[in-house]
């Protein structure tokens, strides 16, 4: 489990207070108002990973879910009025099949007995996958890539997402929120990697 992070971006950091902030978090804030990641992005959760966006192991989408859902609720962290997952572009959920944020997301939903909503956010153009980008590529690749059609009044919102890497799609995922109005984004992962 990774338990030291940063509590707005959810990156690793050494040691952490009750309200700990990593350096770039403190210079640039990001759009995201908490991240909370389950894991460390490292073997064997990696493979698992690779297996459910790759080779269609649904089935560790509900470990991952069911999960999130234990540690969420042991750590008591605040629950949103909604959950999104992150979506998308039409062209790569038709190439693979299912988006695996959102099998991820459905047990979530279930356990925790939060809302589970798939058209409050739409990626708007088709772009590269994130792992095929360098890392100041990954932040131009899903800039303003994103857009809320209707927040339907909510006030809170969790982007349920798997991977975290720089954070630029969770990032600009929250932005869309911000720009409609919505007061808290939190972004729930299964994993996040290390930048270093």
């Amino acid at each position: 489990f990774l338990e030291n992070a940063c509590c707005q971006c959810g990156q690793s950091l050494s040691a952490t207070t009750a309200y700990s902030l990593c350096g770039s978090c403190q210079t640039h804030t990001p759009y995201i108002d908490q991240t909370f990641s389950l894991l460390h992005y490292r073997p064997p959760v990696d493979y698992l990973i690779k297996q459910l966006k790759f080779h269609h192991a649904l089935m560790v989408a509900t470990l991952f879910g069911n999960l999130l859902a234990e540690q969420i609720s042991a750590r008591n962290l605040p629950l949103p009025d909604v959950m999104v997952p992150i979506p998308l572009h039409r062209k790569r959920l038709r190439e693979r099949g299912y988006n695996q944020a959102l099998e991820i997301a459905k047990p979530l939903a279930r356990i925790l007995g939060i809302p589970l909503q798939t058209t409050l956010l739409v990626r708007t153009q088709h772009t590269l996958p994130q792992t095929e980008c360098t890392i100041q590529e990954r932040r131009k690749n899903v800039r303003n890539r994103f857009h809320c059609p209707d927040p339907a009044n909510y006030k809170s919102i969790a982007v349920i997402d798997d991977v975290i890497t720089t954070g630029s799609t969770a990032n600009e995922a929250a932005k869309a929120f911000k720009q409609q109005g919505i007061q808290q984004v939190s972004i729930w992962s299964c994993a996040h990697t290390p930048l270093s």
